[in-house]
């Protein structure tokens, strides 16, 4: 298995693992996931096993203010929040068949420290399906205060956690 910044060539095995790791949440249009991309490449990366097949993947850039972007939502104004002090964790999904090999903490590492190599001050996610005690072990904490919108689905939790350079 190897961690690797996500390239053109690794959608279509990205968009195999969002079908396979969301079921309570409808999956993205591929727009919407190189949009997300576009706006801080260096925090979005792929989990590959070792016969070539992405088995994971984590979607991470840069955002301003706390209310996160709705899901299925392409953003347009990439300007607006490419110095933005916050790295928004959009997405991050395993295959269901790739699942218990740590492939979710590896990526997460990877995200924290393309964090602190930009010099961003905290780290924001929703997290959806349950994910939420994942995500607390990792240091997150909710925050009520911030507005989801309804795409999240009804047990959606807005959390964040400051980056420790």
């Amino acid at each position: 298995m190897s961690v690797s910044r996500i390239i053109d060539d690794h959608w279509s095995g990205i968009m195999s693992v969002q079908e396979s790791a969301y079921s309570e949440v409808t999956p993205e249009p591929l727009e919407v996931l190189r949009c997300k991309r576009s706006i801080t490449p260096q925090s979005c990366f792929v989990s590959v096993s070792e016969q070539g097949a992405i088995e994971a993947y984590v979607l991470a850039h840069r955002w301003a203010g706390r209310n996160p972007p709705s899901l299925s939502e392409v953003i347009d104004d990439v300007s607006s929040h490419s110095s933005a002090d916050t790295l928004y964790l959009h997405d991050l999904a395993v295959d269901q068949r790739a699942q218990g090999k740590g492939l979710g903490l590896k990526l997460f590492n990877a995200v924290l420290t393309s964090a602190k190599s930009m010099g961003v001050k905290k780290i924001s996610l929703v997290a959806v399906q349950g994910a939420d005690s994942f995500w607390r072990r990792q240091g997150f904490i909710e925050d009520e205060t911030a507005r989801i919108c309804d795409s999240y689905g009804t047990d959606a939790v807005y959390m964040e956690r400051p980056v420790v350079q």
